[in-house]
Order: C-alpha cells, then sequence, then structure tokens
C-alpha cells in the first residue's frame, strides 16, 4: 500500500498521519473508512457525537478528521451546528445549521462564506430541526422529515438515580461567554452552580442534576436540560446581545412543545431569582425511536 504524498503543515503532522494509516490500513482489508467528523474544542456538544457512537454502535469511535477533511473520508455528523461544514462524503445524523442561509462546504468558522452549495452530503438520515430541513430543501437537497438532536438520546446510555438538588439554579455558559462579566456577580451568588462546558458528557449530566433549574446559553445545556426533564431557560450576556444565534434555538425549539423566540438578557443585575422565574419545562416532540432506527451506525 503506498500512502499518498500529502504536504503537512506544522502541528497537523501527527493527526494526518494517523488518518493516512487507518486509511490505508482499511484499503487493505478492503474495508470503507468512516470516520467522524465534528469540533475537536473540547465542547460538550461536540464530544457527544463520540460518546453517542460508542454507545449506539457498540465500537470504538472513529477518528475526527475535522471540519477541512482533507484527504475526502467518508464521515458521520452527528450533533453541533455544523451542518455547512458538511462534503460530499458526509452522512447527516441529527446535526444542523448555524445560521440561516449558509451554504454546505464550508472549511471553518472564520470562512462562512458559502451561500450556495458547492456539495452535497452523501446521505441525509435526520437533521435537528425543521428550518434545517427548509434550507436543505431550497437549496434541492433532499431531505427526510425526520427531526432531533441525537443528544436528546442521551437518558437510553446514561440514566443515573437522580441526585439530592444541591443548588436551586445551574448555569450553562458557551464556551466563547465563558468570561463575559454579565456572568461574574451571578458565580458570586448563593445556590447557583455554573457547570462547565469541558466537562464529559456524564460529568456534565451529573452536575445538571444536581440542580433544580438550568439557564443556558449553550444550545446542548437546554437539549440536555429537556432530555432529562429539568425546567430551563436560553439566556444571553448583554454584552453578547448583538451576536444572533437565534437560528439553531429555534430550530431546535421548533421540535419542542415551546419556543422560546429570543434569549432573556443577562446583565450584571440579573439576579438567580429572576432567572429562575423564567426557566420552563420544555417536553420533545421528537420520535425518539425513529431518530434512534435512522442512525447510519447502529450497532
Amino acid at each position: 500500500m503506498i500512502l499518498p504524498r500529502i504536504k503537512l503543515g506544522v502541528g497537523e503532522k501527527v493527526k494526518d498521519a494517523v488518518v493516512l494509516l487507518h486509511i490505508a490500513r482499511n484499503k487493505m482489508m478492503k474495508r470503507e473508512t468512516f470516520f467522524l467528523k465534528f469540533s475537536d474544542s473540547g465542547n460538550v456538544g461536540d464530544v457527544i457525537s463520540h460518546y453517542l457512537y460508542e454507545r449506539i454502535s457498540g465500537k470504538k469511535a472513529p477518528l475526527n478528521v475535522g471540519y477541512v477533511n482533507r484527504f475526502r473520508q467518508p464521515n458521520f455528523m452527528i450533533t453541533g451546528s455544523i451542518l455547512q461544514f458538511a462534503d460530499e462524503e458526509s452522512v447527516i445524523w441529527g446535526t444542523g445549521f448555524a445560521k440561516a442561509g449558509l451554504g454546505i462546504g464550508n472549511k471553518g468558522w472564520s470562512s462562512l462564506k458559502i451561500k450556495e452549495n458547492k456539495e452535497k452530503p452523501r446521505k441525509i438520515c435526520a437533521v435537528r430541526g425543521p428550518l434545517t430541513r427548509q434550507c436543505l430543501m431550497k437549496k434541492n437537497i433532499p431531505c427526510p422529515a425526520v427531526f432531533g438532536d441525537p443528544a436528546l438520546l442521551m437518558p437510553n446510555f446514561y440514566n443515573p438515580p437522580v441526585p439530592v438538588k444541591k443548588y436551586r439554579l445551574g448555569v450553562v455558559a458557551h464556551f466563547s461567554y465563558r468570561e463575559s462579566p454579565n456572568f461574574f456577580d451571578l458565580r458570586n451568588q448563593s445556590d447557583v452552580f455554573f457547570i462547565s462546558v469541558f466537562d464529559p458528557p456524564e460529568k456534565f449530566v451529573d452536575q445538571m442534576l444536581a440542580c433544580k433549574f438550568i439557564a443556558s446559553s449553550s444550545l446542548h445545556g437546554l437539549i440536555l436540560a429537556d432530555a432529562y426533564k429539568l425546567p430551563s431557560i436560553w439566556i444571553q450576556p448583554a454584552d453578547k446581545a448583538c451576536v444572533d444565534t437565534s437560528f439553531k434555538f429555534i430550530d431546535y425549539m421548533s421540535t419542542t412543545d415551546s419556543i422560546q423566540k429570543e434569549p432573556l438578557i443577562l446583565t450584571q443585575e440579573t439576579t438567580q431569582k429572576d432567572i429562575v422565574s423564567f426557566c420552563r419545562l420544555r417536553k420533545s416532540k421528537v420520535d425518539l425511536l425513529e431518530l434512534l432506527l435512522s442512525c447510519p451506525f447502529i450497532g
């Protein structure tokens, strides 16, 4: 087996060499190589793709090829607002667009310029919500009416005994909002616990379950709150209020019985009592069995 000659950049040599070795090994065994494609930020909303693949398939998760997928390998895209990074080798199961109007074929967050699709995914099994499906259909990309973020399936694979509630309010800050000054005073309020999006999925869930209510600027903080039947509220710090993230939140909430059309803006004066008064328990309308059976790697 002769590996292709690829000019590798500094910092990518090891990762790319491992990918090439996996490709070579599977070609020798006449077996198609599938990888995962998600952000390597460590954010729970991305890492949960790895977790769910292993729990559902019963196999060790394949390597993450990242958004660029320089070797054009078949890949599964599961959770996260990353559909705009799909390529012609992507198999979509539950992901969605970050914003309306984006096309498929982008290579990173700094280059979200493609409005029309340069590529069509290999297959779409399910998408996060109806808004994502509408975007695809408008671009003449067939998409089944199968909805749901796969993180909703988490209680089927991790359902620990419900612990004693230690905190009244759990706060999940999106990883890009963690240093917002609007969170500082809230951190010092009693009965408030900040849950890190960089915790592994099971620890993240454990910490959520120790709280009575959840306030989150992270989409997967809300999705997992719904999955585990915790009242929640979508928040956004005031200094980030100009950042429009509404598409992905409304896309997801369209699969529930309650759509919060805009976030609760968090200021330095906002108290946990204020936040809790807005928390609501959303009920999912997703057919979880249909979503699970649509999984392309089910064991």
